[in-house]
C-alpha cells in the first residue's frame, strides 16, 4: 500500500476537489487518452435503483420524527464545560446532516419545500450552507458590482425562504463566512486579479494575516449576519435556527509548507511579518543568535541574517520535518522551525480573536469555530481559542488534478495497516480538544471507491463512541441523479445507509466510551517542530481512537484533570490488527477485514463478509456470499432487536453508473458513466430474533413497500435471504 500523502499534496487534492464539488455540475469531458484499456465491472444480475430527488412519500423511510421542529424552539445552541452542545433550555444538541454548496444553497421557492422535506425525511437536522461566497451562479456576493462588498438581494431572499422551510421541519443551519470568495481589485486587495480558484495562487493563508483581507472579511460578516429576514423578522445573528458559525473553511497558515498556495507578494508579506515577530519576541540579532545556538556552539543564524533588516529566512518547506533528524545549522535548524511554528500559532490566534470578537460584537449567539483543517498540535491549539472544534477528512480522496484520468486509492479501511494509515475516524479525533464540542463538517468515502459501504456505519459508530457532537456528510447535490465523487444523494450505497446511520447517531445507539484518554501537550511541546499529527508514525490517535474517548489537552506545565494522560510527543504502541472498544460494542479487525457493531438497537457487519462465515451479533446472525458488503440491522421503534416489532435491514456492496469504466487496475476512473445507477445485490442470509411472525418488504427508491419477500420463522427467529430483494432496504414488520 502506498505511504500517506505529503501535507502539501493533500492540500492540493482537498482544494481542487472541494472547488469541483461546490461548483455547478458539468458534463464530464471525454478522457484524454482513449487508448488506455478500460476495466468494466461485470454487472450481470445487478439491479437499477435511482432515487427521485423530490419524493414526498413517508411510508417505510421517514425519520422526520427524530427531529424536533421548529428549529430554535429550545433557544440558541450553547457550549457547556463538559465539552458538548446544549440548547438554552438544557436539552442536549446533537447534529447529523449534510452540506449544500454554492448556488444549490439557494433553491427557488418551488423547490425549497421539497428539498427541506426530503432532508427531514432522512433525519437531517443540520445543513451546512457552504461555499456560497463563490462566483458560481447565484451566490451571496453580487459579483456584477465589480467588487465583493455587495450582497445579492435575490440570494438573500431565496435563503430567507429556504431557511424558514428548513426550520419548520426542525433543521438547523451552519454558516461559513469565508470559502471561495474571489476578491477584486476594487476591494482594495493587493494583487486581487491574480488570485485563482484552484489550490495554486489561492486566498488560502493570506486571509489570516493580511490586514486588508481581514477587514473585508469583517465587513462581509457584518453584512451577512446582520441581514434581517423578510420572513422571520430576525437578523441571522439573532435567529436560534442558526446553530453554529465557521470563520473560514480549510484555511491555515500551517498550509504554508507549500509556498505555491498563495501569491508571491503575500509570501513576501509573511516573511516581513516573521522578521518583525522575531524582533518583538526574541530580540535583535545577538539575542536571536544566542537563542539559536546549541550546546555544541553551533549557531543556526547565518552571517547575513538579521531580523532588523528583514533577512532572516522563513523555513516554510521544512514545517513538518522531524526535528530529531534535522541538522542544527541552516534552514532546517529545529530552533528556527520551532520559532516559525510559534509565529504561525500567534498569527492564527490573533486572526481568530479578531474575527470571532467582531462576530460576537455583532450579536451572534451561536458558537463559533475557526477552521476545519488542522495539521499539527500547534494548529489545533490555535483553533482551540474558539467555541468548538471542527475537522474535515476524506478516505482515499481522489486526485482531481491527475491526468489523463482522476485517480484514487481503491482500498478499504478494514484492509489497511491502521498504525500507518490516516482515516476520517482518527483524523477527526486528532483535532478534538478537551472541553470543546466536535463537529465533522465534511467527511466521505468518495465515489468511485468500491469500499464506500464502510463510510456511514463506521463514522456514525465511532462518533457515538467518541461523543462527537455532529457529523455532516459531504455533500448533497439536489439535481444530480448519476453517481458523483462527493454528492451522496443518488448513491444507493452511501445514501442507502443514511437512514440507519442517522438512527444510530441521533439515538446514541452505540454507547459512549467508558474511559477518556487525554493526549497531553505542555505548551512548550505543542509549539515546537514536529511531523504533522495525522502522519506521525507514533500518533496516539491511530490506536486509542478505536478503544476509548480521546481528546487533546494543552496546558502550561501539567494537566489538572482526572483522566488518563498520554504524552502527545513520544507516544508508542505495539502494532495491532484488532481493536475492540472499551464498551465491547465495536470491533475493527484488519486481519479478518471486518468491522462489527453490536448494540441493542443497531447491529452491523462491514467488510470482507464473503470470507467471514457466520457472524453472530448478539442474537442476530448473518452469513454472506458477497465478497465485500455492509449489512446493518436497525430497530425502527426504539425497542431492542429481539423485542422490536419494526426493523430496517440495509444491505449494500457496490454501485456504479451505467457505462462506468475504470483504468489502471481500478485506481483511475476512465468513464464516469450516466444514469441509471446499477447496484450489486448482496447475497446474505440473516437470522433475526423477533417477538412474533413478521412480514419482509423490500422498499423502493422512495421507501415505499414492494411485494412481500419470502421469509421463514422458526423458534422465534426470522430467516431472510436478501439476494432477491433488488433494494438496499428491507422493512421487517411483526404481524
Amino acid at each position: 500500500m502506498k505511504s500517506p500523502l505529503p501535507t502539501a499534496l493533500w492540500t492540493v487534492l482537498i482544494l481542487a476537489a472541494l472547488a469541483a464539488a461546490a461548483a455547478p455540475a458539468a458534463q464530464p469531458k471525454e478522457p484524454a487518452d482513449p487508448s488506455v484499456p478500460r476495466e468494466v465491472t461485470e454487472k450481470a444480475g445487478w439491479y437499477e435503483f435511482n432515487f427521485p430527488l423530490d419524493d414526498t412519500n413517508l411510508d417505510g423511510i421517514n425519520l422526520a420524527g427524530l427531529l424536533d421542529p421548529p428549529a430554535g424552539k429550545h433557544g440558541f445552541v450553547t457550549v457547556r464545560p463538559d465539552g458538548h452542545f446544549y440548547f438554552q433550555d438544557g436539552a442536549r444538541a446533537r447534529f447529523f446532516g449534510t452540506n449544500i454548496c454554492g448556488a444549490r444553497a439557494f433553491p427557488d421557492k418551488e423547490k425549497a419545500p421539497l428539498l427541506a422535506a426530503r432532508l427531514a425525511k432522512y433525519g437531517v437536522n443540520l445543513l451546512r450552507i457552504h461555499a456560497v461566497d463563490a462566483g458560481w451562479g447565484i451566490g451571496l456576493i453580487d459579483y456584477s458590482k465589480g467588487d465583493t462588498r455587495h450582497l445579492s438581494q435575490e440570494a438573500l431572499d431565496r435563503l430567507d425562504f429556504f431557511m424558514e422551510e428548513l426550520k419548520k421541519r426542525g433543521i438547523y443551519v451552519y454558516f461559513d463566512l469565508l470559502d471561495y470568495r474571489r476578491f477584486k481589485d476594487a476591494d482594495g486587495a493587493r494583487d486581487a486579479g491574480k488570485f485563482e480558484h484552484g489550490w495554486q495562487n489561492s486566498i488560502k493563508g493570506a486571509t489570516i494575516f493580511n490586514d486588508r483581507l481581514i477587514e473585508l472579511q469583517k465587513e462581509f460578516a457584518t453584512n451577512f449576519l446582520t441581514h434581517r429576514s423578510a420572513l422571520s423578522g430576525l437578523r441571522y445573528c439573532d435567529d436560534p435556527g442558526v446553530a453554529v458559525v465557521e470563520i473560514t473553511n480549510e484555511n491555515s497558515v500551517f498550509y504554508f509548507s507549500n509556498t505555491a498556495l498563495t501569491l508571491p507578494s503575500y509570501v513576501d508579506e509573511l516573511r516581513e511579518r516573521w522578521n518583525k515577530w522575531l524582533l518583538e519576541t526574541v530580540g535583535d540579532r545577538p539575542r536571536l543568535a544566542r537563542a539559536w545556538t546549541n550546546s555544541a556552539g553551533q549557531c543556526a543564524l547565518a552571517p547575513e541574517e538579521d531580523p532588523a533588516k528583514g533577512t532572516v529566512v522563513l523555513p516554510l518547506r521544512h514545517l513538518y520535518q522531524d526535528p530529531q533528524k534535522a541538522p542544527w545549522v541552516g534552514e532546517q535548524c529545529p530552533a528556527r522551525v520551532s520559532a516559525m511554528v510559534r509565529f504561525f500559532f500567534d498569527l492564527e490566534r490573533r486572526y481568530y480573536g479578531e474575527i470571532r470578537g467582531h462576530v460576537k460584537a455583532l450579536g451572534v449567539k451561536a458558537p463559533v469555530t475557526g477552521t476545519n483543517q488542522t495539521f499539527c498540535p500547534a494548529s489545533v491549539y490555535a483553533d482551540a481559542a474558539n467555541d468548538f472544534m471542527a475537522r474535515n477528512n476524506y478516505w482515499c480522496h481522489p486526485n482531481m488534478n491527475a491526468k489523463p484520468f482522476i485517480t484514487f486509492r481503491n482500498i478499504g479501511v478494514v484492509n489497511s495497516d491502521l498504525g500507518k494509515t490516516m482515516n476520517p475516524v482518527t483524523e477527526v479525533a486528532s483535532s478534538t480538544v478537551a472541553g470543546k464540542p466536535m463537529i465533522s463538517p465534511e467527511f466521505n468515502w468518495p465515489w468511485p471507491s468500491e469500499y464506500r459501504a464502510e463510510c456511514l456505519p463506521m463514522m456514525a459508530a465511532y462518533a457515538c463512541l467518541q461523543e462527537w457532537d455532529g457529523l455532516l456528510f459531504f455533500a448533497y447535490s439536489p439535481e444530480a441523479r448519476a453517481l458523483e465523487f462527493f454528492g451522496n444523494q443518488s448513491d444507493p450505497v452511501r445514501w442507502g445507509q443514511f437512514p440507519a446511520a442517522a438512527l444510530m447517531f441521533h439515538r446514541g445507539d452505540v454507547a459512549a466510551a467508558k474511559k477518556t484518554v487525554i493526549v497531553g501537550y505542555p505548551e512548550a511541546e505543542a509549539l515546537t517542530a514536529r511531523p504533522s499529527h495525522g502522519r506521525a508514525a507514533a500518533s496516539p490517535f491511530r490506536h486509542l481512537t478505536y478503544i476509548s474517548k480521546v481528546r487533546n489537552a494543552f496546558y502550561k506545565d501539567a494537566y489538572g484533570g482526572p483522566e488518563t494522560v498520554v504524552p502527545g510527543a513520544g507516544f508508542s504502541a505495539p502494532p495491532q490488527k484488532r481493536y475492540e472498544s472499551d464498551t465491547g460494542e465495536l470491533v475493527l479487525d484488519t486481519e479478518k477485514g471486518l468491522f462489527t457493531v453490536n448494540t441493542p438497537r443497531s447491529k452491523a457487519a462491514i467488510g470482507v463478509l464473503g470470507k467471514a462465515g457466520r457472524l453472530d451479533l448478539g442474537g442476530a446472525a448473518i452469513e454472506c456470499k458477497t465478497a465485500f458488503a455492509a449489512v446493518m440491522m436497525t430497530s425502527l421503534d426504539a425497542r431492542p432487536i429481539g423485542q422490536s416489532k419494526r426493523l430496517l435491514v440495509t444491505a449494500v456492496s457496490r454501485a456504479e453508473n451505467t457505462g462506468q469504466a475504470f483504468a489502471r487496475n481500478k485506481s483511475a476512473i476512465a468513464e464516469r458513466g450516466r444514469e441509471p445507477v446499477l447496484v450489486e445485490p448482496v447475497e446474505c442470509r440473516i437470522a433475526l430474533p423477533m417477538p412474533a411472525a413478521a412480514a419482509v418488504f423490500p422498499l423502493d427508491e422512495t421507501g415505499k413497500r414492494r411485494a412481500r419477500l419470502p421469509a421463514q420463522m422458526e423458534a422465534g427467529v426470522l430467516r431472510i435471504d436478501t439476494a432477491a430483494a433488488c433494494s438496499p432496504w428491507l422493512e421487517i414488520v411483526a404481524e
